[in-house]
């Protein structure tokens, strides 16, 4: 069937021709849109019978940095099979979704020694010594998305101020970097038909900052107290020590300026999911370090 007539998106057209698919049906599940980043996420049935998944992301580079990126992750992360100019295509695996729910004690433990071998795995990269890099960035865009949530008076003068002094206090100037995933959470994690537990949506895999993208999953995993501890704790041991656990105080406020921000340009509707936590941050609540 002429993909043309199946997809409003050219890209993803020119690539279900590029790879001869007969395919019958196109879905858009993208299930979040943020402006100024192309991303969308696409079923395709086959003519076969088979499944499979499309991603579109920004351009041709992107995806050919993404496509080898995902190479290195472990085999629990759905891989792209293929890849044609920005757009990605992997395997559409069936399973029981992890959600939001709180997870049993043996999938967090599962999940974060996924982490750890991810973070564990250390490539060179442009723009890095030693495997430690600047936080200088995050700080700064932190304290500028700070003055912002102040602006726009989602936070008030006084809550930004704390925050900012508390950013500034905790910046560790130099930090390791590495492999990163920087969306993983139980939404992005089912248990197969064989009992495995897999990643599906790796489309943000690069080199960053470790502690950003531990932090990171704090925030999106959302997990209860005894589940966080019980990720750090099946964590810790696959990785050196100054790898991803020191200044966890500065990465928690990063990630959750970052978020806010983000969720505030694109009108998103649950934006007020990290100003909360940024407030009862603000207000003294401790947060939990690993």
């Amino acid at each position: 069937m002429d993909p043309t007539n199946l997809s409003t998106d050219a890209d993803l057209a020119a690539a279900i021709a590029h790879a001869g698919l007969d395919v019958r049906r196109v879905e858009n599940v993208t299930t979040a849109h943020f402006p100024n980043h192309r991303r969308a996420t696409y079923r395709l049935d086959l003519a076969s019978g088979e499944t499979i998944k499309a991603r579109v992301v920004e351009d041709d580079a992107m995806a050919r940095r993404v496509f080898e990126m995902r190479r290195r992750l472990p085999d629990a992360f759905v891989p792209a099979f293929a890849r044609h100019g920005a757009v990605l295509f992997e395997r559409w695996i069936a399973g029981d979704l992890l959600g939001s729910a709180p997870p049993p004690h043996a999938r967090v433990v599962e999940a974060a020694r996924l982490l750890a071998r991810v973070h564990a795995k250390r490539w060179s990269d442009a723009g890095t010594s030693a495997w430690r890099a600047s936080t200088t960035a995050r700080r700064e865009a932190a304290v500028r998305g700070l003055e912002r949530l102040a602006n726009a008076a989602a936070i008030d003068a006084h809550e930004a101020a704390r925050l900012t002094d508390a950013v500034s206090r905790a910046d560790p100037h130099e930090a390791p970097v590495g492999l990163t995933h920087l969306d993983f959470c139980g939404e992005n994690m089912l248990v197969d038909a064989t009992g495995r537990l897999r990643v599906f949506d790796n489309e943000r895999v690069g080199i960053d900052h470790l502690g950003f993208d531990l932090a990171r999953t704090w925030y999106r995993w959302d997990l209860p107290s005894d589940g966080w501890s019980a990720f750090v704790q099946a964590y810790a041991p696959d990785v050196p020590a100054d790898v991803a656990l020191p200044n966890f105080g500065f990465w928690a406020v990063v990630v959750l300026v970052h978020s806010a921000c983000l969720r505030l340009d694109a009108a998103h509707p649950r934006v007020s999911h990290p100003i909360d936590r940024l407030r009862r941050l603000a207000h003294g609540e401790a947060i939990p370090l690993p």
